[in-house]
C-alpha cells in the first residue's frame, strides 16, 4: 500500500533516476495527465545552478513520458543553507559557486563588480571557470558575507522597534557563531567538486527561521561534503 503524503511544491527536472525504495506513491503527471510513481531517494539538484548538491531521500516522481519531478523541501531555507557550505568550503570555490552566491545576495554582475572593485568582464570569466587566487577567493567570500549580514540585518531589526538591544545581541552571536575568519584562514589552494549532500531533515530544523538570518546560525554540521 503507498504511503500518504501531502502535497508539496514541485519543481521539474529531467535526468536519470534510480528508485530505492519499494512502497510508490502515485500522483497525476502534469506533462501529459499520466501516472507517476514516486519513491524517495536520493536527488541531484541541479535545479540550484549547481551540480554538486544532493538531497538525501526525497520523493521523487517518475512518468513513463519521461517527465521527472521531485518535492523539494523549504526552497528557501534549501538555498540558504547551500549558501553557507560554499563559504565554508575548504578548497576555492569554483565558477558556478561564485555565481549562485552572486545571485544567493541578490547582486547584479555589474553591482557586484563595483563592490569587490572589479569589472563585469572579471565576474563573468571567473563564473564561466577561470582560475581564481586564493586571495581574490577570500575577497569574494568577504563580499558575499558581508551582503547577507546587511539583508540579515534589516530582516533582524525592523522599521518599529524602539529598543534594539536584545536583538543586536543575538544577531551578533549568530554572526560570530558562523565564524567565517576561521575558514578563510585554512582555504586550500586548490579548486575541486566536492559534492554537498544536505538531509531534508536539516531543512526542516530551520524552516521555521524567517529570511536571510539562518544563514548565520547554520553550523558546518548541517550538511557533509565528500
Amino acid at each position: 500500500m503507498a504511503k500518504e503524503t501531502t502535497e508539496k511544491p514541485v519543481i521539474g527536472a529531467r535526468q536519470t533516476v534510480r528508485f530505492e525504495h519499494s512502497d510508490p506513491v502515485t500522483r497525476l503527471c502534469q506533462a501529459c495527465g499520466g501516472t507517476q510513481e514516486g519513491r524517495h531517494q536520493n536527488y541531484s539538484y541541479t535545479e540550484s545552478g549547481l551540480d554538486n548538491v544532493v538531497l538525501l531521500d526525497v520523493l521523487v516522481f517518475n512518468c513513463k513520458c519521461g517527465e521527472i519531478a521531485a518535492q523539494i523541501p523549504a526552497v528557501s531555507v534549501l538555498h540558504q543553507i547551500i549558501a553557507a557550505e560554499i563559504l565554508k568550503k575548504p578548497t576555492l570555490i569554483a565558477g558556478e559557486e561564485i555565481r549562485y552566491m552572486r545571485k544567493f545576495v541578490a547582486c547584479s554582475a555589474v553591482e557586484f563588480a563595483g563592490i569587490i572593485g572589479s569589472s563585469k568582464i572579471s565576474i563573468s570569466r571567473w563564473e564561466n571557470g577561470a582560475r581564481i587566487t586564493p586571495n581574490t577567493d577570500r575577497l569574494l567570500r568577504l563580499a558575499f558575507f558581508t551582503k547577507i549580514v546587511e539583508r540579515a540585518a534589516e530582516a533582524a531589526i525592523g522599521p518599529g522597534d524602539t529598543d534594539h538591544t536584545a536583538t543586536v545581541v543575538a544577531f551578533a552571536r549568530k554572526v560570530r557563531s558562523f565564524n567565517l575568519t576561521s575558514f578563510l584562514r585554512t582555504i586550500k589552494d586548490v579548486q575541486d567538486r566536492m559534492t554537498i549532500k544536505i538531509d531534508p531533515a536539516t531543512v526542516k530544523r530551520f524552516s521555521q527561521e524567517d529570511g536571510v538570518t539562518s544563514t548565520l546560525q547554520l553550523s558546518s554540521d548541517t550538511a557533509s561534503r565528500v
